[in-house]
């Protein structure tokens, strides 16, 4: 072996280096070997080795293995899009149970629709089982809470027929909260909505925990938050039962015939007088007055007229077959 090789099999840049070295070559103990600049010989440097054992570029048997530390898992932290949430009402456990089937059932999901319009879907659910329990006021509140325009909470004055300002009245009206599509659904949502609402007793409140709750089960905790916030500061929530329901009695709602009279600018004491005679489904007939499209206003007219008409009158018998009980 030439003398330049040997020179630079003996001079290592470190001790790794001649560990390597050393596990391919035998090298007496003896032998003068040179590690990143000191001069030792190889069984002094073979005592200092990091690694006496090491294979195919292996960890050390004599390294000590370090375990990757674990994070611990943060209790009850909330989180949104899809983890744990704490709501802000649980509601009732029977009307959520229905609310989640129902919307199953009804093919209402995000699989179906896709998330945007499930969201989309849902709101309108909770819009119209609020009005379905005669929570009109919060629905309007929800709308506008949806839409980003508050002023559209503000309760509507519907004129009356006979104003001579009524078509002017009535265009103002249709640019606020009834042009929003919240305000709309098709039969399939209404049906739904219906059903949580008819579950919850016609209590507003759990009608819109449940649909909360659904959506909060499909990952959708904000959408579910801002159902729930309506209901924030509202007095009657103070009447809570232990089983947190609210006293029906101690709710203020808008009748039927209230908002019925509100929509047609009749009396409520003769749209009440005129359900009562004839055995009228009210929660019907506004769901009729409240369906949009070309013969909006003109079905608000013959109602009126059905009302305050001559008893017995042909649209009063229209709306008797129709919405009789």
């Amino acid at each position: 072996m030439k003398l330049k090789n040997l020179l630079s099999e003996i001079d290592f840049s470190s001790q790794a280096a001649f560990d390597a070295y050393k596990e391919k070559h035998k090298v007496r103990d003896t032998t003068k070997v040179n590690i990143a600049g000191k001069e030792t010989t190889a069984g002094a440097a073979s005592k200092k080795s990091v690694s006496t054992t090491k294979s195919n570029g292996g960890a050390s048997a004599d390294a000590k293995k370090v375990e990757p530390k674990k994070e611990e898992p943060k209790k009850d932290e909330p989180k949104r899009d899809g983890g744990f949430q704490t709501p802000k009402r649980q509601g009732n456990p029977t009307v959520n149970k229905k609310a989640k089937s129902g919307a199953e059932k009804a093919g209402i999901t995000p699989a179906n629709l896709g998330n945007k319009e499930y969201v989309k879907t849902m709101y309108k659910a909770a819009v119209e089982a609020l009005t379905d329990s005669n929570f009109h006021d919060e629905a309007r509140e929800l709308v506008a809470s949806i839409e980003g325009k508050p002023e559209w909470a503000k309760k509507v004055n519907y004129p009356r027929m006979d104003d001579p300002n009524y078509a002017e009245k009535m265009k103002a009206i249709k640019s606020g909260v009834d042009s929003s599509e919240y305000w709309d659904y098709d039969d399939n949502t209404r049906n739904y909505a219906v059903s949580v609402s008819q579950e919850s007793g016609w209590s507003g409140v759990e009608a819109a925990d449940g649909i909360a709750f659904t959506l909060r089960m499909n990952g959708f905790h904000k959408e579910a938050d801002k159902i729930q916030s309506i209901f924030d500061n509202k007095p009657y929530m103070k009447d809570l039962n232990k089983e947190g329901k609210i006293s029906l009695s101690k709710m203020i709602k808008e009748s039927e015939a209230q908002e019925i009279g509100n929509l047609t600018g009749v009396r409520v004491s003769a749209v009440q007088k005129f359900i009562d005679d004839n055995n009228i489904d009210d929660r019907k007939l506004l769901a009729f007055l409240k369906l949009k499209g070309p013969k909006t206003l003109s079905n608000r007219m013959d109602i009126s007229t059905a009302i305050v008409g001559k008893p017995n009158n042909k649209f009063a018998q229209g709306i008797i077959k129709a919405f009789g009980k």
